[in-house]
């Protein structure tokens, strides 16, 4: 079973987390007052009070994966992972990388809001297309193929920020030519109608390049001949797939069906 996470829950799972600096702002770094004092072998910084959410706010808009850097008091670790991120943002088209100071209150809100609270610093994050935190990684669990490889396709996204407001997903997989596409569609369509809480539909072009990460994860081959419809509830559970053919009444039982975890102890009520 694929588990998409909402915001609020995800975070509390990562032993760190990625915020970037943008390549093309050299501002940040040069803005930013350093003050070097012995302590130890540790070299210090003051770090900066820019704030962060104007420019997660500017990416968002632009459509831009960031890579967001959260800093220490350790300028040497500091190096180290802007370097990383740096690196990776030089491979990935349509991203930037951001420092960002947790202890400054100009970041209160983001760090309240996406638990940021205790991460092992520095660290550094994935931040989606869509302004979502995805996930992150402490300097010393942060390996380059891991963090390119959680940057989510633009379908995933969708699905990811309809979890995040509380919506099913209705995640089709089709292709124009196919045959069952305009009934599944419909079907999928009249399932929302009769659903209180409205799932939103993810139409996934099988043939764009983009999305073959998500036809892998989902396990749909790339040379289907038959509309593939992922039931994901508000949860984020996967909870059913259909290949070929989907009635109206299984998308609604899907949708509100809850997978209970095999991680459940006898007797508990987890979910």
């Amino acid at each position: 079973m694929i588990q998409f996470k909402k915001v609020g829950l995800s975070l509390t799972f990562f032993t760190g987390t990625i915020f970037l600096m943008s390549s093309c702002n050299s501002g940040n770094a040069n803005s930013r007052q350093e003050k070097k004092q012995a302590v130890g072998n540790v070299t210090t910084e003051q770090l900066s009070t820019k704030p962060v959410q104007p420019i997660l706010d500017k990416a968002k808009q632009d459509g831009k994966v960031v890579f967001l850097v959260l800093l220490s008091k350790d300028k040497v670790k500091n190096q180290k992972i802007n370097l990383l991120a740096q690196s990776i943002h030089a491979k990935i088209d349509e991203s930037i990388v951001v420092d960002m100071d947790r202890d400054d209150i100009v970041n209160a809100a983001i760090v309240n809001e996406w638990q940021l609270t205790g991460i092992i610093l520095p660290a550094v994050f994935v931040v989606s297309y869509t302004g979502l935190p995805i996930t992150g990684y402490s300097l010393d669990d942060a390996k380059e193929d891991e963090i390119i490889g959680a940057i989510p396709s633009p379908k995933t996204d969708e699905a990811y920020a309809s979890i995040n407001e509380s919506k099913p997903v209705f995640l089709v997989v089709t292709n124009n030519s196919f045959t069952d596409r305009d009934m599944i569609m419909a079907n999928c369509k009249a399932a929302i109608a009769q659903l209180k809480v409205k799932p939103t539909i993810v139409e996934v072009n099988k043939d764009d390049t983009r999305e073959q990460s998500l036809l892998t994860n989902f396990k749909i081959s790339p040379d289907t001949k038959a509309t593939t419809v992922v039931v994901i509830n508000a949860d984020g559970q996967t909870t059913d797939t259909y290949n070929g053919s989907v009635t109206t009444g299984q998308l609604i039982a899907s949708s509100k069906k809850i997978v209970k975890s095999a991680c459940c102890s006898s007797g508990s009520s987890c979910k």
